[in-house]
């Protein structure tokens, strides 16, 4: 169950776990800004290195006081190593666009972030099924080169991306892998759906494949001599 921190009957709320002109600065927040998302208060703040590195510090003594059953948090802590008390006290704290982007919980920023992915990602979709074919004045139908040219790159990214993908889930399994046991041979990744897309899409933009024509090498059996080699001929 989520514990909201801002809530002060959560029993993990950061309004009861402060003191002193931290704690006043925080319950003296208007709604107004506890409403924005952190993206919108940083836009009105423009965070500067020091701004970043109490945000951090205070969450970090957040989710340290939870884990150890400390019901405070002290401004000092928060502070140390960062910044002059009369930078926090004067300047931080009288800024309540500042404090409210201090409290904004770190793991609704992450949900954001999380959220902009999957909308990315939506694009990527919206891409690969975008149509080639535009109508000339002629009333002629042809392939944009612009609109392929789109799409074949958004094809080259997502398939880096899946092998680069493989090769981590591969270079985990091998770490994992108990040594005295014989390793599964790892199942290969069959990119030739999209190899023959960029074969095409190329052909129809040049009159020839310039691109995906890399050649598929099949795996050599043992003691088998690959054709065209020195020993073959």
């Amino acid at each position: 169950m989520y514990l909201d921190p801002l809530d002060p009957g959560s029993g993990v709320s950061i309004i009861t776990m402060t003191r002193g002109k931290l704690n006043a600065a925080i319950v003296a927040l208007p709604d107004d800004l506890l409403l924005l998302t952190e993206g919108e208060l940083r836009k009105r703040i423009k965070p500067t290195r020091v701004d970043y590195c109490l945000r951090t510090s205070f969450w970090r003594e957040y989710e340290q006081s939870i884990r150890v059953g400390r019901d405070y948090i002290t401004a000092l802590s928060v502070l140390t190593g960062i910044c002059s008390d009369a930078y926090f006290y004067q300047h931080f704290l009288k800024d309540d666009i500042r404090v409210a982007w201090l409290v904004k919980p770190v793991q609704t920023y992450m949900k954001e972030i999380e959220a902009v992915l999957m909308r990315g990602t939506e694009r990527l979709w919206e891409l690969m099924e975008v149509e080639l074919e535009v109508t000339d004045k002629d009333g002629n139908k042809k392939v944009d080169p612009r609109l392929a040219a789109v799409l074949l790159e958004t094809i080259k990214m997502v398939e880096a991306r899946a092998k680069g993908h493989a090769m981590l889930r591969s270079e985990a399994r091998s770490v994992s892998v108990n040594v005295q046991a014989p390793a599964a041979a790892l199942p290969r990744t069959d990119h030739r759906t999209l190899n023959a897309r960029m074969i095409e899409l190329s052909e129809r933009m040049h009159g020839v494949a310039i691109v995906g024509t890399e050649e598929v090498l099949e795996p050599v059996e043992s003691g088998e001599v690959p054709p065209g080699s020195e020993a073959d001929q």
